[in-house]
């Protein structure tokens, strides 16, 4: 999870039996969202209002999910078409007291460890592509000033979005030894929205999307490909709220991540800015100027090198307990739900071996949310739920509640078969428990 300046804690657990999800249960499922204060800050004010009355509890009333995520059948992704002009201002609502600049972001999340460039490489990396990208790019080396100098032909979002994709792709491709380790492309998006939302009129201006032979033969992108989304500001707009929805889709379409990098880019100059999404809320970075090498041309190269070749962790994937052996080296990511997955069980347990993760059935949206996924999934051939959520350090656990629970002979109580706690946000470990319990 994202090393985020808030007190968050994930975690799954199990009950017995599995509830009825329908519509009208879904704020079970779907909790208000957590309010965390900002370290070395003032608390938050009016914590209580907006813990009794959030944005996710609003967004769970009005806008409800399918439990069992109908994919393929058009009356129910029409049923349950989530309108943009209802989802933003929710999105917006969620992050407005969990936004946060990091001025050690890149050390953070990108510049570390081995897929990290030096200045000297950075240099080798900039005559590369200087020499692979056409003159009508404009990125230059000039020899009276030992200097290289980016800027693009114009800012406009006709033509911006396409030549970003063209610089990132030519930072990632020049001479890199590794390309066989991960096969994904930055792809402009702008014209052509990803499938596999229930919201159909998103489309980053980009993004860099995980190739495989599926992807290679088709034109459009879907979420469950998409690592990184960015968006290009045009005049009027809200860049920011719009990448948030890009990175909400993306944790929706994908059940494993924990995190989602984003890019926004000016229409009035040479300047980016990074952000990271988690369930604390976004950190982002500060702006970054990158029309020469003497400012910061070289940190966005280096940047955009180190991106793609990020591990499954510092993508933002949870892989801490799940098997992901048998995923081949160009994708080492579990972005979807389309195979059956194996979560390890705990030696804490009093189970031993793998649970396995046989179908969905929910998933909640939204970014400072809880981010429940609940699975069907059986246990030494007995049914469970396994059920993935974050919850607030301010908070009991719930484990703790089905054991007070139990211990009152609460009467349909769902039996806790196991619970673990794995990554936290704080500690730049992330904190996701688990759980299982058995199916009637």
């Amino acid at each position: 999870m994202a090393s985020s300046p808030l007190s968050v804690s994930g975690h799954e657990y199990v009950s017995d039996p599995i509830f009825s999800l329908s519509g009208s249960h879904t704020s079970v499922f779907t909790p208000p969202a957590t309010v965390h204060d900002p370290v070395d800050s003032a608390p938050l004010p009016a914590v209580h209002a907006l813990q009794t009355s959030t944005p996710c509890k609003r967004k769970a009333v009005s806008i409800p999910l399918s439990l069992e995520l109908d994919r393929g059948h058009a009356g129910s992704a029409k049923r349950h078409h989530r309108s943009a002009k209802h989802v933003a201002p929710l999105i917006a609502s969620e992050l407005v007291q969990a936004t946060h600049c990091s001025a050690t972001f890149l050390e953070d999340f990108l510049l570390r460890d081995s897929w990290d460039l030096h200045v000297p490489e950075a240099d080798f990396l900039l005559a590369a592509i200087t020499r692979s990208l056409p003159p009508a790019d404009r990125v230059r080396y000039h020899r009276d000033t030992g200097q290289y100098t980016c800027r693009p032909p114009a800012y406009t979002n006709a033509i911006y979005p396409e030549w970003f994709c063209r610089l990132a792709n030519a930072i990632h491709n020049a001479n890199n030894p590794t390309l066989a380790a991960v096969h994904s492309t930055w792809k402009c998006t702008k014209d052509t929205a990803p499938t596999g939302a229930r919201n159909g009129e998103l489309r980053p201006d980009f993004i860099l999307s995980v190739d495989d032979d599926a992807t290679r033969s088709s034109a459009t992108p879907t979420w469950d490909s998409i690592l990184v989304v960015g968006e290009h500001q045009s005049k009027g707009s809200q860049p920011f709220t719009q990448l948030a929805r890009y990175a909400e889709q993306v944790f929706i379409a994908q059940p494993f991540r924990t995190a989602v990098l984003g890019i926004i880019t000016a229409c009035s100059g040479p300047q980016l800015r990074f952000w990271r999404f988690d369930r604390a809320g976004a950190i982002g970075s500060m702006e970054f100027d990158y029309q020469s090498t003497s400012p910061q041309l070289r940190t966005i190269v280096r940047c955009l090198y180190a991106i793609p070749l990020l591990p499954p962790e510092g993508a933002g994937f949870h892989v801490s307990s799940i098997i992901t052996n048998h995923l081949p080296p160009e994708n080492r990511f579990p972005l979807n739900d389309s195979r059956p997955w194996k979560m390890r069980m705990s030696p804490s347990t009093l189970y031993e071996g793998k649970a396995l993760m046989n179908r969905l059935l929910f998933i909640a949206p939204g970014i400072v949310t809880r981010g429940t996924r609940v699975w069907r999934g059986t246990l030494g051939g007995t049914s469970v739920a396994i059920k993935y959520s974050w919850w607030s350090s301010t908070r009991p656990p719930e484990e703790s509640l089905y054991q007070l629970a139990a211990s009152h002979n609460v009467i349909g109580l769902a039996t806790l078969v196991a619970y673990d706690t794995y990554e936290d946000i704080a500690t730049n470990d992330v904190q996701i428990l688990l759980g299982l319990m058995p199916v009637w």
